[in-house]
């Protein structure tokens, strides 16, 4: 466990606190959208590890992927429009993970929201799914089978 990533996870929701003064309502708003997005995060970042089960040598693959989710993450969803927007909010779901905790505060949407926990309930599920099809694949790889 990195020691610096716990100063990561606390930054947001301190800084939160302490410079928005939220209500218990949007306090807890942030923190459910926060895990959330989280499970997103979760989900696409073991989808892209997944690749291993299925590409050889997919290291540097699942590197690139797990990065254009952090660089596209970095905008505001706001600067991008039409398909690249879709994208955004799909295949790769930096859009959720740059703007929902604010967006769900500021300005709650019950579509939205609803969008929310459908994507991180679709790429938790997707990620435990293909995570364990590989698994079997890799597993049967290595079975012994003796003939008689």
């Amino acid at each position: 466990v990195n020691v610096s990533a716990l100063g990561d996870v606390l930054f947001g929701p301190l800084v939160f606190v302490l410079l928005a003064r939220p209500s218990l309502q949007a306090l807890f708003l942030f923190l459910v959208s926060g895990v959330l997005v989280a499970g997103i995060f979760i989900g696409f970042s073991v989808l892209a590890g997944s690749l291993a089960f299925f590409i050889g040598n997919s290291e540097n693959m699942a590197a690139q992927i797990f990065n254009s989710l952090i660089h596209f993450s970095t905008y505001p969803s706001a600067i991008f429009h039409g398909a690249i927007k879709v994208v955004l909010f799909t295949l790769i779901p930096a859009g959720f993970i740059n703007s929902a905790p604010v967006k769900v505060v500021r300005n709650f949407d019950p579509l939205f929201f609803i969008g929310l926990v459908c994507a991180s309930f679709l790429f938790l599920f997707a990620a435990n799914y293909v995570f364990n099809l590989g698994l079997k694949r890799y597993e049967s790889g290595n079975l012994v089978q003796t003939r008689i």
